[in-house]
């Protein structure tokens, strides 16, 4: 279709330039197809548009191009158009001509609305269901991201594991050794069945090629993190078996589609760790993701306030009001449950306005993120389908959330920079000065349950130790004072929202002290056992 008001075509008409309506009519036809070309046809009640729908019909007559009626559609319902007219003013895109009775004019409309205008144009309000029932689009590649290996990929992953199974365990037997490796076995399998086993080769050559390079990197969480075969790799340091760990799957979303990877890396360059992953998959495009991120309830109701002159002091105790009700609640659920906001309500013409604006807005109010940390890989085909935005410093960013990556046959990772890393390799820079050996397996500790260090951690002096610098944190570990490495673990589990609002940490406590914590059943009682 050619286009609204700010058409080519109907841009030539407005300027009195007949030649360029008619040259732009004739190129996009030449474009698109004799038969898959139509001149639009809209209005709004404004007086230009009678003058620009007028020649269009001349220039469908001449040129024998096809017209189609259409509406501006913005908004669904008529009495919508208040806050579609307050949503231009927040994003600062309303523009001087745009009248309200315009405003009022781009809800989606009916038939019978639009025929009293175009009743004498034959088949012009028939044509955009038409148009409609020829569209059909597939952008989905139906390809993955293929990770390069040198013959078939369960097999190099089952010999690797296996040859590095026999150097950790030495020439030990026994029960022990043996649960490890039918462990091993069964995520051998899990991985075949989920088909990264290609990927799980990819990530052991990405960590060893960036500490070749110095660029430290660690997985920040997930399903790897529970795995012997990814200890095996070197892809976590420590073995998970000894701390009741088990991988039940490896998290990819379909079979062959490699689950989304979170790291921390050192500070540095971001080419250097980029210039590794290209060189590792070549042939594919890399971009970073554009994140839409929806404004909240509260943020809606602090700059509705400031748009609808509502009164300072009301809108700050508003404000404050919604900011304590659940988070997804509906204007009606916020009336029912709290009494402040119900005054506010009733008491305010203004704030009422504020709290129905805000209500109608949500989740259509949102800003942009160029996000460099989320990085996203794509099959050539697919990069060829999805549209990118470049910025200044020549960076192309995707605005594809990781269901729509994943169908192009893509991959993410999210890789965010780490100043607690950096200091680690700092220091262990510094160690190695005069020593000849470059292997980071050296610096590894022998046993991560040192006395002298949890001594430390359970003193509360952690300031600056990832995970243990906030207050809070570090109340809770002078009342628990771990003394191993699992007991921390529980610690760092319990001081998150949910537990801390259900007071779980004061039970832990409790329980601690008890010969035998209490549990529901016996069978759960091996692993409830480390947890209190």
């Amino acid at each position: 279709q050619s286009g609204c008001i700010h058409g080519a075509t109907s841009r030539g008409d407005l300027q009195g330039t007949l030649a360029m309506q008619r040259d732009a009519a004739g190129a996009l036809r030449e474009i698109f197809g004799t038969d898959s070309f139509y001149l639009e046809l809209m209005t709004h009640n404004e007086e230009h548009e009678q003058l620009e729908m007028d020649k269009t019909v001349m220039l469908s007559e001449k040129l024998n191009i096809p017209l189609v009626v259409t509406n501006n559609d913005r908004y669904l319902r008529k009495e919508e158009a208040e806050y579609y007219g307050i949503l231009r003013e927040l994003s600062g895109n309303r523009g001087r001509a745009e009248t309200e009775e315009y405003l009022q004019e781009l809800y989606m409309k009916e038939r019978k609305e639009l025929e009293p205008y175009f009743y004498f144009l034959e088949g012009a309000l028939d044509a955009s269901g038409e148009i409609a029932e020829r569209c059909r689009v597939d952008l989905i590649s139906g390809t993955t991201v293929t990770f390069p290996s040198a013959g078939d990929a369960d097999l190099d992953l089952a010999e690797k594991c296996n040859r590095r199974f026999s150097v950790v365990s030495g020439d030990e037997g026994g029960g022990q050794v043996n649960d490890l490796k039918n462990r091993m076995m069964s995520e051998l399998e899990i991985a075949s069945v989920e088909e990264v086993s290609g990927f799980l080769l990819f990530l052991e050559k990405m960590f060893r090629r960036c500490r070749r390079s110095g660029e430290w990197i660690e997985l920040l969480g997930g399903g790897l993190c529970e795995s012997i075969v990814a200890w095996l790799l070197g892809l976590v340091p420590l073995n998970p078996a000894e701390h009741g760990l088990m991988v039940e799957t490896f998290g990819a979303p379909a079979p062959g589609v490699p689950p989304v990877l979170e790291l921390l890396r050192s500070r540095g360059p971001r080419e250097r760790f980029m210039s590794i992953i290209r060189e590792l998959l070549p042939g594919f495009t890399f971009h970073f993701q554009l994140q839409r991120e929806d404004s909240s309830f509260v943020t809606l109701v602090r700059e509705l306030g400031i748009k609808l002159d509502l009164a300072e002091q009301v809108a700050e105790e508003l404000a404050q009001a919604v900011s304590t009700a659940r988070r997804g609640s509906s204007l009606a659920d916020m009336l029912e449950s709290s009494e402040s906001i119900t005054h506010i309500y009733n008491s305010d013409k203004n704030a009422r306005r504020v709290l129905h604006a805000a209500a109608a807005l949500q989740g259509r109010v949102s800003r942009f993120v160029h996000n460099t940390s989320r990085i996203v890989v794509l099959p050539p085909e697919a990069a060829e389908k999805v549209a990118s935005v470049r910025t200044g410093e020549r960076e192309d960013f995707l605005m594809l959330d990781t269901e729509a990556i994943s169908a192009h046959g893509g991959w993410m990772l999210v890789v965010q920079q780490s100043h607690y890393l950096t200091a680690l390799a700092g220091t262990i820079a510094m160690i190695r000065t005069g020593r000849e050996t470059e292997h980071p397996e050296e610096w590894k500790p022998k046993n991560v349950n040192d006395a002298a260090a949890f001594d430390l951690i359970a003193s509360g002096e952690t300031d600056g130790v990832y995970l243990l610098a906030s207050r809070g944190i570090r109340d809770l570990l002078t009342k628990i004072m771990p003394g191993s490495f699992d007991e921390l673990v529980n610690v760092i589990s319990l001081y998150r929202p949910a537990p801390l609002e259900g007071r779980l940490w004061q039970r832990f406590v409790e329980n601690m002290h008890k010969e035998v914590p209490p549990v529901v059943h016996r069978s759960l009682a091996p692993s409830l056992e480390g947890t209190n």
